[in-house]
């Protein structure tokens, strides 16, 4: 029998009295209820507790307090750091600093430093020559670990800051004017310049604003300059070699080379030197009066492996970005996305020179726009010198006065997926070009041809898949090379016959 959760009646009377009969407790209290709070005296006695405390934590803040003044003083009256009022000669490691401007009235060297381990702090302060002397700061070889940083340095015949064989050093924060053939330069006459940053620099009225150079048998590689501006030079910038020398493996980043007379940056190996796998990222060359850009092999030289990357050249008088092989080897190069509009020749241009190899370098989506040339321009210098093996892709070339891609004595490159708009021409293949890909670039424009091969004849170039419109002759002079049928189709494409077929060139 369920109950749920009810207690029967009968039950309930039963447990009702002995429940009742169990007691309480008593309700008397014990006694008068005793104090709960401290008396006065309890009260005195901590706050005079409380009070011996504080004066202990002041005895102990004062001595504290004593012992920094005694370290402040120290410092003031006896300052770890050099002073340098005037022209100097280190010769020992340690810091030194300038506490006013060095104004030469000689022709020595307003600073040299002749040992490791020097840290120099111009403090705002400027070193000021007065055009006979050679250097404001020169670091005689060979040295380690030395920074220079926060002035001025002007009116030197020869460099700024000249650091021959130094390694591990930091230049920075210095402003460099007509210090005569170079603002800074990092020098490796058979020695070696190596781990050097130059940051946050300007160089103005100099031959070159900033040099490094690895010359008979010495090595300038893996340095890095940062954030540097050379505007109103010579050069902007020069990466170079000569003579079994090397410059490697250098990094330039978010530079700029403005106004300079000659170019913006320049990496050369001539007479068995080589530049190699230097990298530029994010560096601008704007109004130069040459290139925006040169890598240059000369004679028996070597440039490869080098990157331009993110990079802008625009309004240079001549080329935007230029590599050339002319007598060395210019290979394996690579420029990408980068813009190079509005130059006085083509936006990218690879050249083969007289003796020279221009091959395997690699030019990827860039955009080039409104150069007085060609959009991207491979050249060959003539059927001895062929511009070989080269890959352009994914680039947007637009407004240029000529082609947007051009071929000019050129043999087995590939020119695929490229986007071509609104330049006198599409894509040239001129000049017994020929091997070459032209594969999936999409073109528009309003002139005479859009692909055009020309005289001498270009034969046997693979000519597949384009789409091109808008031109007079959307394709030109096709004879003797491979290419699959031209199609102006209307509407819905067919499924069979040429308009089916996948090497298909559409035209319309």
């Amino acid at each position: 029998m369920r109950f749920g959760n009810t207690i029967p009646t009968a039950v309930a009377w039963w447990i009702a009295p002995v429940l009742m009969s169990w007691g309480q407790g008593p309700l008397t209290p014990p006694g008068a209820p005793a104090p709960s709070m401290a008396t006065l005296g309890q009260i005195q006695d901590t706050n005079t507790a409380a009070h011996a405390e504080i004066l202990e934590t002041d005895a102990r803040v004062d001595a504290l307090n004593t012992e920094v003044n005694a370290l402040y003083n120290n410092v003031d009256n006896n300052e770890p750091r050099t002073p340098l009022t005037g022209p100097v000669t280190i010769s020992q490691s340690g810091s030194y600093y300038l506490t006013q401007n060095i104004v030469m009235t000689t022709s020595a060297a307003a600073i040299a430093i002749q040992a490791d381990d020097v840290t120099l702090d111009l403090m705002g302060w400027a070193i000021i020559g007065n055009g006979t002397g050679a250097y404001g700061i020169v670091m005689t070889a060979p040295r380690k670990r030395v920074v220079v940083r926060n002035g001025s340095i002007r009116e030197f015949y020869f460099a700024g800051v000249f650091a021959d064989d130094l390694c591990d050093g930091y230049i920075k924060g210095l402003r460099i004017e007509n210090t005569g053939n170079y603002g800074v330069c990092l020098y490796a006459y058979s020695g070696l310049c190596e781990g050097i940053v130059v940051e946050n620099c300007t160089a103005g009225g100099c031959g070159v604003g900033f040099r490094l150079d690895g010359t008979y048998g010495g090595r300038c590689f893996g340095n890095r300059l940062s954030r540097c501006v050379a505007r109103g030079n010579g050069y902007g910038f020069i990466l170079t070699s000569y003579y079994y020398g090397a410059c490697d493996g250098n990094i330039v980043e978010a530079c700029r080379a403005l106004d300079n007379t000659v170019d913006g940056f320049h990496v050369n190996g001539e007479d068995y030197g080589h530049a190699d796998g230097n990298v530029f990222r994010d560096c601008a060359a704007r109004g130069n009066g040459s290139f925006g850009w040169r890598v240059f092999s000369g004679s028996s030289g070597r440039c490869t492996g080098n990157q331009i990357r993110n990079c802008a050249a625009v309004t240079n008088d001549s080329h935007g970005i230029y590599l050339v092989g002319s007598g060395g080897a210019c290979d394996g190069n690579m420029v990408a996305d980068c813009t190079s509009v509005k130059n006085g020749a083509s936006g990218v241009i690879l050249q083969q020179g007289s003796g020279g190899t221009c091959a395997g370098n690699i030019v990827k989506h860039c955009t080039t726009g409104e150069n007085q040339w060609h959009g991207i321009n491979l050249y060959g210098q003539d059927a001895g010198n062929t511009i070989d093996g080269n890959l352009v892709e994914g680039c947007r070339s637009r407004a240029n006065v000529g082609r947007g891609i051009n071929l000019f004595f050129a043999v087995g490159n590939v020119i695929r997926d490229n986007t071509l708009h609104a330049n006198e021409g599409a894509i040239g293949f001129q000049n017994s070009s020929r091997w070459n890909r032209l594969e999936r670039n999409a073109c528009s424009g309003a002139g005479t041809y859009g692909f055009v091969g020309g005289s001498p004849a270009s034969t046997e170039n693979l000519i597949v898949r384009n789409l091109c419109r808008g031109y007079d002759d959307n394709y030109s002079s096709l004879t003797d090379n491979l290419y699959g049928p031209v199609i102006t189709p209307g509407g819905q494409l067919s499924t069979t016959g040429d308009e089916a077929n996948p090497w298909a060139n559409v035209s319309y």
